[in-house]
C-alpha cells in the first residue's frame, strides 16, 4: 500500500453506553501491510484508548 490509507473502525464501548462507533481512523505508513478487515486494534478516542475492530479499508477518509 502507498500513500494515505484509512480504516473504518468498528469501536467497542462499555456496555451502559449501549450504542456503537464506526469512525475512520488513518493508517500509520508503517502499520499499512499489518492492517485489514477483521483485525483487532486499540483506537484512541478521546482521551482514551479502546479496542476495536477494522470493518473496511480504503484511500479517503
Amino acid at each position: 500500500m502507498t500513500g494515505a490509507m484509512y480504516a473504518q473502525v468498528l469501536v467497542f464501548q462499555p456496555i451502559r453506553l449501549r450504542k456503537s462507533l464506526v469512525l475512520d481512523y488513518e493508517i500509520p505508513a508503517a502499520l499499512q501491510p499489518h492492517v485489514q478487515r477483521g483485525v483487532l486494534v486499540v483506537v484512541p478516542l478521546r482521551n482514551r484508548l479502546l479496542p476495536g475492530m477494522v470493518m473496511a479499508l480504503s484511500e479517503t477518509p
